[in-house]
């Protein structure tokens, strides 16, 4: 039985590209390549594929909030991310929006491939560069939640009013205590989080 597949790619020549080769292997068959997230949304759920290539950097609707909508419209369909974009975010809000794999576009078409069949026999796909950037992120995510596990509650009460967008004098009247003390937690804030900034305090609790 055949393994079908749909592609979501805007480059045409790279979208043909992926045409030719799935459809120079007997055991692949291409349902259909479309240019945009919003006409694949509108077909692939009523006649969906095994499996669909998205590319992430689609234009309007973007590939992970494709692949986002996919997911509630289809949840059955497995979807293989297929792009040039190795960094850890988006490769963390690709499989966060529902990602089956994540393959890098200039790795071998073999690679392309073992990705579309580990992804039908229920097997994890992604390439070794791509699982090492996830391991990188997943270590980096454990010091940030280590650094922001050291503050005391009440330098966490300070930071989460600092994360919602508060001022010195809001969070100081919210907590009870007065602008000098709010100035003073901040300061241990900065020391142990390693941070110079009330933005930089903000980003690592928040990516924490």
């Amino acid at each position: 039985m055949n393994t079908t597949v749909s592609i979501i790619e805007d480059n045409r020549t790279t979208r043909e590209s992926l045409v030719r080769l799935l459809e120079g292997i007997p055991t692949f068959r291409v349902l259909d390549a479309y240019a945009n997230a919003e006409a694949a949304l509108q077909s692939l759920p009523v006649n969906p594929p095994d499996v669909v290539l998205v590319d992430l950097h689609l234009p309007k609707l973007s590939g992970i909030e494709c692949v986002c909508q996919l997911k509630k419209k289809a949840p059955g369909i497995k979807v293989l991310i297929l792009t040039r974009f190795s960094d850890s975010e988006n490769i963390f809000q690709a499989l966060r929006a529902g990602a089956d794999g994540y393959v890098l576009k200039h790795k071998p078409s073999d690679e392309i491939l073992k990705g579309i069949i580990d992804l039908v026999e229920n097997r994890p796909s992604m390439s070794n560069e791509v699982a090492q950037r996830m391991l990188d992120y997943f270590h980096e995510l454990g010091k940030r939640r280590a650094e922001i596990q050291k503050l005391s509650p009440r330098e966490r009460d300070v930071l989460e009013h600092l994360a919602k967008g508060w001022g010195d004098k809001d969070i100081a009247q919210d907590l009870g205590i007065s602008v000098q003390t709010v100035n003073d937690y901040l300061k241990r804030i900065y020391a142990k989080l390693h941070v110079h900034s009330r933005t930089a305090a903000v980003a690592k609790y928040l990516k924490s």
